[in-house]
């Protein structure tokens, strides 16, 4: 593992949040002030190829990334773009299992992805229906 690896590596482990490589790139700049932008690209690029990093690809936004890679799901806030971690539960093995009994697919896995507003974001929200944590709209 070269250095510049280990540094982003060490930046994504040391954070919950799910930067984009612009983000990554101006905190490794704080620890090797040389290493350029495309250096990050290659190693994300790199990392997420052997499975030590997930990319999270965003419809019409920045690919994010995340060292978290044992099975889990996301909720990504509308408003301010934030992604959050929610830990797998039996109810997306039992949808899948649904979901493969009624279409005759053979599911291998599951990733879901929540879509609404952050805590921060839900009193600036357009207004419509939607699910509160309650299960209420």
């Amino acid at each position: 593992m070269t250095r510049q690896r280990g540094v982003i590596l060490a930046i994504l482990r040391g954070t919950e949040l799910h930067p984009t490589a612009d983000w990554i790139h101006r905190e490794a700049r704080k620890v090797l002030p040389t290493m350029s932008l495309g250096t990050v690209y290659r190693n994300l690029s790199l990392l997420a190829r052997q499975g030590v990093v997930v990319a999270l690809r965003q419809a019409g936004g920045q690919t994010r990334y995340d060292a978290k890679t044992s099975r889990h799901h996301h909720f990504t806030c509308q408003g301010c773009g934030e992604i959050s971690d929610l830990d797998e539960g039996a109810a997306d093995r039992e949808l899948a299992r649904r979901i493969a009994r009624r279409t005759g697919l053979t599911v291998t896995g599951c990733k879901i992805e929540l879509i609404g507003y952050c805590r921060s974001c839900v009193g600036r929200r357009p207004r419509g229906r939607g699910v509160r944590a309650s299960g209420r709209p």
